[in-house]
């Protein structure tokens, strides 16, 4: 038999051939090019929408920072790649979520203008503790993905080449401290979306009027992530803030001793079980004074609060006055109350159960007991008529106080009295003073002729009587110097009449400028 040579169809199969190996080749090129800048897209737009979380996680912060009530917030930690047909795709990206090491913050020298406050805010160092929350995620493609931090409410983010901040917070404004710390040892790692409840830990923050002991300059020394410089570029161009490297890891913020400051701490948890600060002092929490008249009763409310400053539930308060003794718990305001009625009288002592603390562990209230028909701002009688601001207050009255610095203003009040009556006792109940300074502690009151002094929410004066049918001028003294009244303060006087009738007034001077 013969064989011939037959080369039919070999063209065909090469060409197959070659077609396969072009595809193969293609496929290789998109899983080695196309694929990972693809998912390097999906890498990028997920680095996107965390940073965008974390500044509904910061506004959510401040939420529950003010309210003092638990919020959730979403924050998508990791991300996966679409389902492509013949390619494969890495692992989903897991990104983690945790807290610090627990940190100290400092604040030195720092006095509150609030005589009860200043029981622990006394100039001595206060130090309470904190965290930083970390988000850090290492992405299949994406290279120099930030690294987001939260300290003291602000948020940034750590890139190779710099540090980018995406909200500065507001620690110091003007004349405003305000400082968020994290608590609680918290750690997830996911790969999706991660519900997030920020929990209020020490909230809602209360404001506290501090100022430097002595006029001395106060100072902050916090723990911090974010370079000094940064710390310069957002706070540093405010003249009365002096921004410096602190110790290892922590910026020194000075400021002007000689300005007051409202200071609000609030601490956060991401988690249950994260302990809560105990009970650190104690404070009336009104206006440290209340009337009560015959058949009627009232309230002494005291706040217990933590070393933020703020409000602590289910504390044990011991409540004496007059001889009878009350141990009541704190509501979730941090309010301990004891009802009084006309029959008691006297100075409430409210003090915290367990606190060895000294003096900060207890504040008092006063209780007074009206005489029948007293009448708050009477129409009939002796009506008050109009009071305003006398600049020349120490020139006008006795001056048997004898004030150290007598250029202080006082208040010179008109009443209607043309009843003949006049004024038998006076007692200056209460004292607001407006921009939380400190209240006088005496005041002096003449008609002209004859002159009375006592303490601010002290006894009953009596050893002259003033003629309310002239202008009554009154002045204060704070320590030894004279007090400058404004018009953003107030005061209540009580007056027993020559009838027998007792007097109510509430005092806000206008300006007569």
């Amino acid at each position: 038999m013969t064989f011939t040579n037959d080369t039919r169809g070999v063209s065909e199969v090469v060409g197959a051939i070659l077609v396969f190996g072009v595809l193969v080749a293609l496929l290789a090129i998109m899983q080695t090019q196309a694929v990972p800048a693809a998912n390097q897209q999906v890498e990028f737009e997920h680095s996107q929408d965390v940073q965008g979380d974390f500044a509904g996680f910061h506004a959510t912060a401040s939420e529950v920072a003010n309210s003092g009530d638990k919020q959730s917030v979403s924050i998508k930690t990791g991300t996966g790649y679409p389902t492509r047909m013949l390619f494969f795709n890495p692992p989903r990206v897991q990104g983690s979520l945790s807290t610090s090491e627990n940190q100290t913050v400092t604040i030195e020298n720092a006095t509150a203008t609030d005589p009860e406050v200043d029981d622990y805010l006394n100039g001595s160092d206060v130090k309470v503790d904190t965290r930083t929350l970390h988000y850090n995620v290492t992405y299949n493609e994406l290279q120099n993905a930030p690294q987001i931090r939260y300290e003291y409410g602000i948020l940034y983010s750590r890139f190779r080449s710099g540090t980018t901040v995406q909200n500065p917070g507001s620690v110091i404004d003007d004349t405003d401290i305000n400082l968020l710390f994290m608590a609680g040892d918290y750690s997830r790692t996911a790969g999706d979306t991660q519900s997030v409840d920020v929990r209020p830990v020490s909230a809602p923050a209360r404001p506290v009027t501090i100022e430097g002991e002595g006029n001395n300059d106060i100072t902050l020394e916090l723990p911090t992530d974010l370079p000094v410089s940064v710390w310069q570029e957002y706070y540093g161009d405010q003249s009365h803030v002096t921004i410096q490297n602190g110790t290892a890891g922590t910026v020194r913020i000075t400021l002007d001793g000689d300005r007051r400051y409202t200071l609000r701490m609030a601490g956060l948890g991401l988690e249950s079980g994260v302990d809560k600060p105990d009970a650190h002092y104690i404070v009336p929490a009104e206006d440290a004074v209340t009337d009560v008249g015959a058949g009627g009763n009232t309230s002494v409310i005291f706040e217990v609060r933590d070393k933020y400053n703020n409000p602590v539930a289910g504390e044990e308060v011991e409540i004496e006055l007059d001889g009878n003794t009350q141990t009541v718990n704190t509501s979730s305001e941090g309010h301990a109350v004891m009802s009084v009625s006309p029959s008691t009288t006297g100075t409430a002592v409210g003090t915290i159960v367990g606190c060895s603390g000294g003096d900060r562990c207890s504040a008092e209230y006063d209780v007074n007991v009206l005489a029948p028909g007293g009448v708050i701002n009477p129409s009939g009688g002796v009506r008050l008529q109009d009071a305003w601001i006398n600049t020349d207050i120490w020139d006008d009255i006795g001056n048997f106080l004898n004030p150290d610095d007598s250029t202080g203003s006082g208040v010179t009040m008109e009443f209607n009295a043309s009843n003949n009556l006049e004024f038998e006792a006076v007692r200056v109940n209460y004292y607001s003073p407006g921009g939380g300074s400190t209240p006088p502690d005496e005041w002096e009151m003449t008609d002209g002729s004859n002159t009375l002094s006592g303490e601010v929410s002290g006894e009953f004066e009596s050893s002259n009587s003033l003629d309310p049918a002239s202008n009554i001028q009154v002045g204060f003294v704070n320590g030894g110097d004279s007090y400058d009244v404004t018009t953003d303060d107030y005061f209540v006087m009580t007056v027993i009449l020559s009838n027998g009738e007792q007097s109510i007034y509430f005092v806000s001077p206008r300006d007569n400028s």
